[in-house]
């Protein structure tokens, strides 16, 4: 029955394409979508219609006694209802192990353990009980289902056509045998993740994603279907997938691929290329309509047992493939139809030695008449080899030199391997086949396995292009040269431009191209690559007028016509387009419509302040990024002390950050570890996300460090030494590795933690020890601040929404917000963010377009904005807040002319005056009275126009029907350009007059006056200075065609572009045009040029379009070095920037007032005393002005002071005089001794001088940093490690650190390895960590006792005898004192023969 309906809908899809009726086969789909819904959606709605959720809410009892719902009840399915939360349980049941329930939101829930029954009879089909009420289900609830124990998931979702998504996530597959009709008819099924299915144990996934109509993606890569038989329907009518990743699949035990891909409307990409189909026996409708497939890998399909191929490939108009039937094929109606009709499509049918030609003939006569499906002559011989001896032309995509492999074509995948059957001779030239077309003969292989045919050789052929002018079955003739051929349809190549390979006996193949429009944008003649909103290439065989036509390497913006073929290489190019296309080039109706109404107007003000709060937040953000660069310092020393934390909690913790011998390289390693740590705690983690002042900020925080690891690798060099490491996600847990390389040679390999629990407990000690640092850091407040309020638009942006997560960034970096933004120098951020929303909702809300309500309220609301801040220091933030006041006046001041009803009202703009130049204009009415001026201080006008001034160019709009008059002065030598256009009363553009190239003296008057109708005034509207009246260069109507095509061409001083450039494109004539220059990384840019002539200098070169230009960036090599200029404390300091080699350079400290100069540093080195420095610049160089406070020291009795030259003294602090650093007290007294300065120690020597590095002081040792705090704790010093206690006191000999015993020695060095202390001997590993009971040193075993000492002679350990020799070593397979005899493993043997002796239960050998 099935198998007849099928064939069936197939044959009525299909005969509609092979009478060529379009609207037969839309009619014929929808007949059989309502055959098919007659049986399915329609009747169970009928079953149910009637029992809406109100009929039933209303009378229970009457559902009940219907003999539908009765039978029903009896399998447990209740339509009573259950009030829960105001959500109504509509149906519930049992079926199987399984509890179920559907309530009035739609909401299917499934819960318990096992399997399910298909007790439901659904049409001949059997379904789970739920799927009677599919229609209702909306949503799936599956967090309660356990399915490690299910068998079955047939039918499991059948026809629930209303479910968008399904979270599968805690699905266990391991155990299911069938997934038959699991997703039947999910038609609203968006996405599907099945990425940890495991379908090893399944045998039947028929009809499994059958008319999942909606579904655009699946992934199904990780699929095992080693023992599935049965693939019929398995995705048709996927309409919406175009992409299909099967290349996993092994499909040796499969028996049907029956309409497997039927009706994949979309399917554009399918991997079949491990697909092995011995078993298979029904190919039936396998891919028909598949309509938009162009290639398809049957290389490995195995025929054989194939009896059934009927409408296989039907409707595949666009595929193009080879395949191989056999004799056994019984059923083969309409194969071909229909397949393989559109250009340059082929599919080549060759037979087997069971199956005769005649058959393979007559199923090739399957195909319709403008099919170009085609038998190879011969077949395949019994070798497996192609029989054709001239091979195949190719295209050569891609050679794996490493491999030997070479691929051919886009759906190549296993490709061609070269062995010792290969003629060879081809390698020489390989590279430059690839990439082109080729010869190519391989012999496909037999063995039915996945894997590359054998390539037999490669040759060159010679392509080229050309128009046919004559063609018939057995030859074809371009231009004047006639070759052998076989064409199917000759007459349709006559007239055509084509692509044609010459072989070596004289014959041709020849293929026709595909013919594309589309928009210039850039040509490398270089690398004869082409963007036309694609990647194409210029083909090899292109005509010589493509390369005629495109030229130089150019940048533009020129509609073409193309001709290409399938792999992107173009053949022929033209800007000359087809009479019927409708792309053409802009015209005059691209200039813009000037304003005229209010609300143009108004939303134009509008969009001016949108510019100026653009600005705003772009120059609050760099502020903040820049004022987080101070946390470097801060950075450093958490790092430093870190890697110390972890490496001491390594040694008391079986919970490990690092496991692994680390030997020497532990220092290394552990500073890796915190690096890479704080990068992920920092840097990386996103602290908008976590909510850092809850209950379980610890908690949230590790999970937000542990989700930014992620695979992430890094590396971390110290010297020689280069540290990576890496943490991985793997499933549910987490561990990662570590390698360290010493000048290239691996010399370390350690574990990352081993799981996730250890990871977590790792990242949970760390996140507490940085917690200060990882929420008060600069960085992350600025990012949060970025991107909790700044990164937001404005129509998103509230004042709760501000003031509710300022206090959120506020709770979690524990800091006054206001100060951080106050130390950054961006002021009151909240303040000016709140006043920005309000003005934008003032507008857009409240003034209401249109109807303007309540305008002066809204009018009275911005006034009273004020954008005034005081605590801004940043330069730039304070330039943009005070553009946001500028755009705020301009706009009351529209608004408050709008009031008064003069800023348009129903008045028409006639014409808009646009002036290139930096000119001082002034307007006038008809009356002679100034009504408008700008200039280089002054803007304004009155109600009648608008002008516009914007990098001095200006543009001036009639709002009148006044003639007005203009006064135009020129400020320097150069030339004006000017555009008059005029409008009509509908605001459309009627012409323009364009004025070029008018010479400009500085102070010399221009002036003219407004004429109506221009078109007809053309020669009277003159431009006049002194004597001379200057006639408009050109009129252009709006019928005219107005284009100019502005390209550039790009090039540098080493044959390379060395930069882009933007603005190239089509232009109006008279309209302005900016380009702008950007150099590649070690590029500058030279300047513009005109053919050969210079015409601009400045990366942004503005003029006017008056005709097609082509212009040329050009570009030089960057051999300039880097001068930068660093400023300590106490003054400023100029002439940073990039030189030439040998230039000379001059540098510049100014000392701020109090401060005098100390010199010019070169990594602390001093260079110059002079404070302006002056050197020749030879490489890169950082120089760093030092200054210091000018002053005295001074003594009152024995105490002294320092007094600087404005009076002043410091005090509280620590101050550098000179080359050292003195500690003053809070009454600016100089300190001396110890000294606690914010909670650390330092130490004074008698002369005031701070100390750093070793002291001596009342017969301690004590360690000060560089900066001259006491070290406390393990210390690092010169490759040594010491340990300092609590008051900072070096210890020596032994000591009990954190649960474990070290030996420091006389110098308070901590000792590894072997040490004999008071004439024992102890073993301290790589950590300095004494060692007990066994441990191995260099091969060899060795027991030290509770208290570290080494042990020798016979000693009992765990039950056990053991002999340790003089110099502690275990002994093994040996006798002693030719007594007792110790075994392999160090033990002494009892109760045993050894070597022919007993040896009784004390050891000892019985005589």
């Amino acid at each position: 029955m099935k198998k007849i309906w099928k064939k069936l809908l197939a044959g009525i899809l299909c005969s509609t394409l092979l009478l060529g009726q379009g609207s037969g086969l839309v009619y014929a789909e929808e007949n059989v979508q309502e055959n098919t819904e007659e049986h399915t959606e329609e009747e169970s709605e009928e079953n149910t219609e009637e029992y809406t959720e109100e009929d039933i809410a209303e009378n229970t009892e009457e559902i009940v006694e219907d003999p539908e719902i009765n039978e029903t009840a009896e399998s447990d399915v209740y339509a009573d209802i259950a009030e829960t939360s105001g959500t109504k349980i509509l149906y519930s049941g049992v079926s199987g192990d399984l509890d179920w329930k559907i309530d009035s939101n739609g909401k299917l829930t499934i819960s318990g353990s096992g399997d399910y029954v298909c007790d439901y009879d659904y049409y001949y089909v059997k379904t789970p009980m739920w799927c009677k009420y599919s229609t209702d289900i909306t949503e799936v609830d599956l967090k309660n289902l356990d399915t490690s124990s299910m068998t079955s998931m047939k039918s499991m979702f059948e026809r629930c056509s209303y479910i968008k998504t399904l979270d599968l996530s805690n699905f266990d597959t391991s155990n299911v045998t069938t997934m038959e009709r699991m997703f039947y008819c999910c038609e609203s099924l968006e996405q599907l993740d099945l990425s940890d299915f495991d379908t090893s144990n399944v045998v039947d996934m028929g009809e499994m994603f059958f008319r999942c109509t909606t579904l655009e993606r699946l992934d199904v890569s990780n699929f095992d279907v080693a023992k599935v038989s049965n693939m019929e329907e398995m995705f048709w009518n996927c309409e919406s997938l175009e992409k299909l990743d099967l290349s996993s699949f092994k499909t040796s035990k499969v028996t049907n691929t029956s309409s497997m891909f039927g009706r994949c409307l979309g399917l554009k990409q399918l991997d079949l290329s491990n697909f092995n189909t011995p078993d298979v026996v029904n190919m039936g409708s396998m891919f028909v309509l598949c309509e938009e497939l162009k290639q398809l890998n049957l290389n490995n399909f195995d025929t054989s047992n194939v009896t059934d191929m009927s409408w296989a490939f039907c409707g595949c108009s666009k595929l193009s493939s080879d395949i191989t039937v056999s004799g056994n094929v019984k059923e083969y109606e309409n194969c071909f139809g229909a397949c393989s009709t559109e250009l340059n499509t082929q599919f080549r049918v060759r037979y087997n030695k069971n199956c005769s030609k005649e058959l393979a003939q007559k199923i090739v006569d399957t195909k319709s008449s403008d099919s170009n499906v085609v038998l190879v002559e011969g077949g395949t011989g019994e070798d497996g080899s192609d029989e054709e001896d001239n091979g195949e032309i190719c295209f050569f995509s891609k050679w794996d030199a490493e491999k030997q492999i070479a691929y051919f074509g886009d759906m190549d995948f296993t490709g061609s391997q070269v062995t010792e059957e290969t003629d060879t001779s081809f390698l020489a030239d390989v590279d430059s086949m690839v990439g082109n077309y080729v010869t190519v003969l391989r012999k496909s292989r037999t063995d039915n396995l996945v894997a590359p045919s054998t390539l037999l050789t490669i040759s060159p052929v010679e392509t080229k292009s050309g128009t046919v002018t004559a063609a018939t079955t057995d030859s074809v003739t371009v231009w004047d040269n006639t070759y052998k051929t076989t064409l199917f349809q000759p007459k349709s190549y006559v007239g055509t431009f084509v692509l044609y390979h010459i072989r070596k006996d004289g014959s041709a193949s020849v293929q026709k191209l595909e013919k594309s429009k589309g928009t210039l944008t850039s040509w490398n003649t270089e690398t004869k690559r082409l963007k036309i909103g694609d990647e194409y290439k210029l083909g090899t065989g292109a005509e010589q007028a493509a390369l005629d036509f495109l030229g130089q390497t150019k940048y533009t913006s020129m509609v073409v016509q193309f001709m290409h073929d399938e792999f992107k290489n173009i053949y022929r190019i033209t800007d000359k387009l087809d009479a019927d296309s409708d792309t053409t080039g802009p015209n005059f109706y691209d200039t813009a419509v000037p304003p005229t109404e209010d609300e143009t107007i108004l939303r134009d003000e509008m969009k001016e302040w949108d510019r100026a709060y653009e600005q705003y937040i772009s120059s609050v953000q760099v502020a903040l990024r820049n004022y987080a660069m101070t946390d470097e310092e801060k950075k450093n020393t958490s790092i430093t002390e870190e890697a110390r934390r972890m490496q001491t909690a390594d040694k008391n913790s079986n919970s490990k950050y690092l496991t692994g011998a680390l030997g020497s390289y532990a220092e290394y390693c552990y500073k890796a570890l915190a690096e890479y740590l704080y990068d992920h705690t920092c840097d990386n983690i996103d602290f908008s996300s976590v909510d850092l002042s809850s209950t379980f900020a610890g908690t949230n925080l590790v999970k937000a460090v542990c989700r930014s690891f992620n695979g992430d690798e890094r590396t971390y060099e110290y010297g020689d030494v280069k540290v990576t490491l890496n943490v991985l996600i793997v499933n549910s847990s987490k561990t990662g590795h570590l390698i360290v390389e010493k000048n290239g040679r691996k010399v370390v390999t350690a574990i990352v933690c081993s799981n996730q629990e250890e990871i977590q407990k790792s990242v949970d000690a760390y996140v507490k020890e940085l917690r200060s640092l990882a929420t008060n850091t600069v960085y992350n407040m600025s990012s949060a601040v970025y991107k909790d309020i700044l990164g937001q638009s404005l129509d998103t942006l509230t004042e709760e929404y501000v003031s509710k997560h300022v206090t959120m960034i506020e709770k979690r970096f524990m800091v006054k917000l206001s100060e951080k933004f106050n130390s950054a120098g961006v002021g009151d951020v909240v303040k000016t963010l709140n006043e920005c929303y309000s003005y934008y909702k003032y507008v857009e809300k409240n003034l209401n377009w249109g109807k303007l309500d309540d305008i002066q309220t809204v009018l009275t609301n911005i006034q009273n904005l004020e954008f005034k801040n005081t605590n801004i220091k940043d330069i730039a933030v304070k330039k943009s807040v005070k553009a946001l006041q500028k755009a705020k006046k301009s706009f009351v001041k529209s608004y408050e002319r709008h009031l008064a009803g003069t800023l348009s009202g129903n008045k028409t703009s006639f014409f808009s005056i646009h002036i290139k130049c930096p000119v001082d204009v002034e307007v006038y009415n008809s009356g002679g009275t100034r009504i408008g001026c700008a200039n280089e201080t002054d803007l304004w006008y009155d109600d009648s126009i608008i002008i516009t001034d914007l990098g001095g160019a200006k543009t001036i709009t009639s709002l009148t029907n006044d003639l007005i008059t203009f006064k135009v002065s020129g400020r320097e030598n150069g030339t004006m350009d000017c555009m008059i256009e005029e409008y009509n009363e509908n605001h459309e553009p009627i012409g323009r007059l364009n004025y070029y190239n008018i010479s400009l003296t500085p102070n010399q008057e221009y002036d003219f006056s407004l004429i109506n109708d221009l078109a007809a005034n053309k020669e009277r509207l003159t431009i006049n200075t002194n004597d001379e009246a200057i006639v408009a260069d050109e009129y252009i109507s709006s019928q005219d065609s107005a284009r100019a095509l502005i390209s550039c061409n790009v090039t540098a001083d080493d044959g390379k572009e060395g930069g882009t450039v933007t603005g190239v494109g089509t232009y109006i004539r008279g309209n302005a045009v900016v380009l702008s220059a950007t150099p590649d990384k070690g590029y500058i840019f030279e300047g513009w040029y005109q053919e050969d002539e210079l015409v601009s200098l400045n990366k942004t070169y503005e003029f006017t379009a008056k005709k097609d230009e082509v212009l040329t960036a050009k570009f030089i090599r960057d051999e300039r070095v880097n001068v930068e200029i660093n400023a300590e404390e106490g003054g400023d300091v100029t002439g940073s920037g990039r030189y030439y080699k040998e230039e000379s350079v001059t540098v510049k400290a100014i000392p701020d007032k109090a401060y005098q100069f100390d010199g010019w540093y070169v990594n602390d080195k001093k260079v110059s005393d002079e404070t302006e420095y002056q050197f020749t610049a030879t490489e890169d160089i950082t120089l760093t002005a030092k200054f210091k406070k000018s002053g005295k020291w001074m003594q009152s009795g024995s105490r002294w002071w320092y007094r600087y030259e404005d009076g002043s003294y410091p005090a509280d602090e620590l101050c550098k005089i000179g080359n050292a650093w003195y500690g003053f007290d809070s009454a600016g007294w100089m300190q001396n001794g110890w000294v606690v300065h914010n909670n650390k120690w330092y130490y004074f020597a008698q002369s005031g001088a701070m100390a750093t590095e070793w002291i001596y002081v009342g017969g301690t040792w004590y360690y000060l940093n560089a900066d001259g705090s006491m070290a406390t704790g393990w210390n690092s010093i010169k490759g040594k490690w010491y340990y300092m206690n609590r008051s900072g006191a070096m210890v020596t000999g032994w000591n009990s650190i954190g649960g474990r015993w070290y030996y420091l020695n006389g110098s308070g060095a901590m000792v590894t390895d072997w040490n004999a202390i008071r004439g024992k001997w102890y073993y301290m590993n790589s950590e300095g960590a004494m060692q007990i009971g066994w441990v191995e040193v260099s091969g060899k075993w060795y027991y030290l006792n509770a208290s570290g000492a080494m042990q020798t002679g016979w000693i009992k350990v765990n039950g056990f005898w053991y002999y340790m020799d003089a110099n502690g070593v275990m002994q093994t397979n040996r006798w002693i004192s030719s007594t007792y005899y110790v075994k392999a493993d160090g033990r002494m043997a009892v109760s045993e023969w050894i070597q022919g002796y007993y040896v009784g239960a004390d050891g000892a050998w019985r005589r």
